[in-house]
């Protein structure tokens, strides 16, 4: 039987009607892409997405995912498009397959970054769709399978940690606990070899040892429900290596001290039974105290349900016990798949609904720095949980360690920078206190702001950490801007000139800044110098040149040849002076002396030769007068004083001028 007709006649046993053109047709598609393809492992590229799409038939999912579980890698590995996708298989099919596309053609700065910048793509098409995390599961798993093909061991190790890191939490997030297990275990292998190995010897150990036990353990809870007629499935189940090996570091243990490496699971129809069952088990057995947890009347984010217990068993040791329906099993080994509708998708495809990726998506809304989204994501993901309440009863899930700030801005957002107060259960308690299942918290807030740095060592969850550096973030920016404003108003003013929004606007287009906020942020910032900023300034471009009425910046220039007493100090804002290129950081502020005869057409001469000349014009001065000479002195600010002696050898020229000297 054809492979494509295999998939088919797999969709038939969930789908009433399967289109079969379109499998047949991506399914040819797909293999005559990648005909030329080969896999590490040396078998044909079209074993890979062919594997994906058995594998999303086993999730029972519809038949478009499917489609795109066979064509996910054409766009990424081919010169197929996306545009090519829609036009054959349509925009749905093309949405998926592109969700799932990395972004190979991307530079960033770091391979970090770049991981980070394809997470967070990911995370934005599964908010859209979330057959999308679920093609790519499947892609992942299938990769890890055939991990050992991989020469290089680099490699090899690089993947298995972003599998442990990024993917394995995503599939447990999404109550996908089958292909979860399988990530984990995959990734521990390649990782930890040696370890690895260790545990499965032991666990061969474990089963020798206690295969009779276990079986007894079963045949008694069995008998146990048979004498209260309540009809249910027992099942025992095997804690996997990566689980044990965590567990093991978390308490600190060597592996013979575990208590609970099998488990035993009872399944029943009703969610009323399930309570009946943990009555059953806690009348007959003698309980473990601390170990009961109810995630029926409180779900886990990820949306698993089971009662869990810890009871003192028959044969006087300690077993773990898990009560749920089949439904709620179901979804154990499916996870977001068991809830999928065939008949309307659309209600079961749309990502915000779950919480963990409604909260990355908030996240990843607040901050443009993709690394410091993916710590922050990552962190949410590996956290377990804690369930406190609200002053009014509201149930709130947070990631273990979380502390009362986190509380405050998962309930309050907007409102969470005025924390002035919070009391837990009823007593007033720091912001930074950490929470504990059950309790409850009031928060205060206060017309003012409160949020301060300090809070960004209170919090553990990204929301609140993001937020709270958002905020930080724009007070700094706020902070350079009266910066860069103060700096260059106190440069003016010590040189004695006007504000001019026109030279300012030329200045920001020829520094290629957006805005003017940007421009005294980055002044502030010291990001531009204030000199280059004034030089500028000082020599603006010819067409502010051409616009500029000194009229508007409130000043008057006076020309000495009109002043009838020129004692007084007088500014220029010189106005016919080419642009400069460059700009030396050093200004020089030279005198130079200047003994003149005492007529209007000298001192006319005089003047056009000092306004065509490109040296700023500080001041203008008569310090001697008499009927036949005056002897002026001119300020220049320069950079270049060699420019100075340019301007002597012309001044020189001029018939009435008799000395000059700096």
């Amino acid at each position: 039987m054809q492979a494509s007709t295999e998939l088919a006649y797999k969709m038939r046993q969930y789908i009433k009607v399967v289109d079969e053109e379109l499998i047949r047709k991506a399914y040819d598609y797909s293999f005559l892409m990648h005909s030329s393809q080969t896999r590490d492992s040396g078998d044909c590229f079209f074993s890979h997405p062919l594997f994906v799409a058995n594998l999303l038939t086993n999730l029972h999912l519809d038949q478009n995912t499917i489609t795109a579980g066979l064509l996910h890698d054409v766009v990424e590995d081919t010169d197929v498009t996306i545009e090519d996708i829609k036009s054959i298989f349509g925009s749905d099919i093309a949405s998926l397959v592109d969700g799932v596309t990395k972004l190979s053609k991307f530079q960033l700065q770091s391979q970090e970054a770049k991981q980070a910048e394809n997470f967070r793509k990911f995370l934005v098409a599964m908010s859209n769709d979330i057959r999308v995390l679920l093609i790519k599961l499947a892609d992942r798993l299938h990769n890890m399978q055939t991990l050992n093909y991989i020469k290089k061991p680099e490699r090899r190790h690089k993947i298995a940690r972003e599998t442990l890191q990024i993917y394995a939490p995503i599939a447990e997030r999404m109550g996908i606990f089958t292909i979860q297990n399988e990530l984990e275990n995959l990734s521990f292998e390649t990782l930890y070899p040696s370890i690895f190995s260790c545990i499965c010897d032991q666990l061969k150990e474990f089963h020798l040892d206690t295969k009779d036990l276990t079986q007894d353990t079963l045949d008694a809870l069995e008998a146990v429900f048979k004498k209260h007629h309540l009809t249910c499935t027992i099942q025992g189940r095997e804690k996997t290596p990566y689980s044990i090996w965590e567990k093991m570091k978390r308490k600190n243990i060597p592996f013979q001290k575990l208590s609970d490496i099998v488990a035993f699971r009872i399944i029943v129809d009703r969610v009323e039974q399930c309570y009946q069952a943990l009555g059953i088990i806690h009348q007959t057995y003698p309980v473990v105290p601390g170990r009961f947890k109810d995630y029926i009347s409180l779900p886990k984010q990820n949306g698993y349900k089971s009662i869990h217990t810890c009871v003192i068993g028959p044969f006087n040791q300690r077993i773990e016990i898990q009560i749920r329906t089949f439904d709620m099993d179901a979804y154990c080994r499916l996870g977001v798949a068991a809830h999928w509708s065939y008949k309307k998708p659309q209600e079961h495809k749309d990502g915000r609904k779950y919480v963990w990726l409604k909260n990355a998506l908030e996240i990843l809304e607040s901050t443009h720095d993709v690394e410091e989204f993916l710590e922050h994501t990552k962190f949410e993901m590996f956290s377990n949980e804690v369930f406190v309440f609200s002053s009014h009863d509201q149930i709130l899930s947070l990631p273990k360690g979380s502390t009362a700030l986190d509380f405050v801005y998962a309930l309050f957002p907007t409102l969470a920078d005025y924390t002035q107060l919070i009391r837990i259960n009823g007593r007033p308690a720091e912001l930074h206190t950490v929470l504990l299942n059950g309790d409850q918290i009031d928060v205060h807030f206060s017309h003012e702001l409160t949020i301060c740095e300090a809070w960004e060592w209170f919090v553990m969850t990204g929301k609140a950490k993001t937020a709270i550096q958002k905020f930080l973030k724009n007070q700094k920016k706020k902070q350079f801007i009266k910066i860069g404003i103060y700096m260059f108003q106190n440069a003016i003013k010590h040189q004695k000139l006007p504000y001019v929004e026109s030279i300012i606007q030329n200045i920001i287009k020829q520094l290629h800044i957006n805005s003017v906020q940007l421009f005294w942020e980055k002044l502030g910032r010291n990001d531009i110098q204030i000199a280059d900023v004034l030089a500028l300034y000082i020599l603006p471009s010819p067409e502010i040149e051409k616009n500029f009425d000194p009229q508007d910046a409130n000043i008057t220039v006076h020309d000495p040849v009109l002043l009838e007493d020129s004692s007084a100090n007088h500014r220029l804002l010189s106005t016919h002076i080419p642009q400069i290129k460059k700009f030396k950081n050093v200004f020089k502020v030279v005198q130079m002396i200047v003994v003149i005869k005492n007529t209007q057409q000298t001192l006319e001469e005089f003047m056009k030769h000092v306004k065509r000349h490109p040296l700023y014009c500080l001041s203008i001065e008569c310090i001697e007068k008499n009927e036949d000479y005056q002897k002026i002195s001119i300020e220049f600010e320069v950079c270049d004083v060699e420019k100075m002696t340019i301007l002597k050898n012309d001044l020189i020229k001029i018939q009435g001028v008799d000395s000059i000297n700096f």
